[in-house]
C-alpha cells in the first residue's frame, strides 16, 4: 500500500471507531476489534514489526496533559487512548511525518498532466486523491489546474463550453469537480462521436462507389482527373509492358 491508500484506511479506522464509541463500546475493546481486522500489511505490520512491549503500549496508552500527567474522567479514572495511539504509530510507521506528505502532494499536483484523453480516468482519480488532502482544495487556482492539465486544444474547448455561458469567463468560484469532470465526459464523447460520424461518411463513400460501379460514366457523368493521374496511369502501363516483354525473352 502506498500513503494515499494508508490515509484512507486510517480514515475508515476512525469511522469505524467512531461508531462503536456512539455505543459507548470501551476504546480498548474497539483497538482489539480494528487490530482483529487487520489484513496484509497492517497484519505483518502488527505481529512481525511490533514486539510484545510496543503492543502493550498501545493497548494501554491513557491521554494525557502538556506535561505528561493523566487525563482524568468524571468517575476519576483515567481515559484511555487506545485508538488514537494505535493510528499515529501506523501513521509514523508508513508515512512518517504527515507535513512532509503536503508538501509533497503540491509539488506532484503541480507537474500533474493529462496529455491524452485516453488517460482522464487515472488523471480524475490521482488529481482528486491528492487535492483532497490539502485544506485550500476548493481554490480557483486548483480547479483552473484540473483543466489546463488536459491536453491544450482540448482544455482551451472546455474552457470555450463554460465562457460561452458566463459572459466570457469561467466560473471556476461556483464549479464542483463533480461540474468539470461531466463538461469534460460530455465534451470528450462529442468528439468521439464526431469521428465516428466522419469514419462512417468515408467507408459509406467507398460503398457507393462499389455499388455504382460505372453507373455514372455509362450515363455520361465522366470523372474529372487531374493530369497527373493519366501520366502515372501510363507509366504503370509501360511498365507492365516492359516486364512481359523481358520475362517472354527470358525463355
Amino acid at each position: 500500500m502506498n500513503e494515499y491508500h494508508i490515509i484512507n484506511k486510517l480514515q475508515e479506522v476512525t469511522i469505524v471507531s467512531n461508531a462503536y464509541k456512539i455505543k459507548n463500546t470501551s476504546d480498548k475493546v474497539v483497538a482489539n476489534l480494528l487490530i482483529a481486522g487487520f489484513i496484509g500489511q497492517l497484519k505483518g505490520w502488527w505481529v512481525n514489526v511490533l514486539i510484545v512491549q510496543q503492543q502493550a503500549e498501545i493497548l494501554d496508552s491513557i491521554q494525557i496533559d502538556e506535561i505528561g500527567e493523566p487525563i482524568f474522567d468524571l468517575n476519576n479514572e483515567p481515559i484511555e487512548n487506545f485508538v488514537a495511539t494505535l493510528i499515529y504509530n501506523i501513521t509514523k510507521y508508513f508515512i512518517g511525518d504527515p507535513t512532509y506528505l503536503k508538501d509533497r502532494t503540491t509539488d506532484q499536483l503541480s507537474n500533474l498532466r493529462c496529455r491524452k484523453l485516453q488517460d482522464f480516468r487515472w488523471y480524475k482519480v490521482t488529481f482528486m486523491t491528492k487535492v483532497l488532502t490539502r485544506e485550500y482544495t476548493n481554490q480557483h487556482y486548483w480547479k483552473e489546474k484540473f483543466i489546463t492539465s488536459l491536453p491544450i486544444l482540448f482544455a482551451e474547448k472546455i474552457k470555450n463550453k463554460y465562457r460561452e455561458s458566463n459572459n466570457g469567463i469561467v466560473p471556476y468560484d461556483t464549479l464542483t469537480y463533480g461540474d468539470i469532470v461531466s463538461t469534460i465526459t460530455k465534451t470528450g464523447l462529442e468528439i468521439c462521436n464526431n469521428i465516428k460520424m466522419s469514419k462512417q461518411i468515408k467507408r459509406d463513400t467507398k460503398v457507393d462507389k462499389k455499388e455504382l460501379g460505372d453507373f455514372c460514366t455509362q450515363f455520361g457523368y465522366e470523372s474529372f482527373k487531374p493530369p497527373s493521374s493519366n501520366t502515372k496511369n501510363l507509366q504503370k502501363h509501360k511498365y507492365k509492358r516492359f516486364f512481359f516483354w523481358n520475362k517472354e525473352n527470358l525463355y
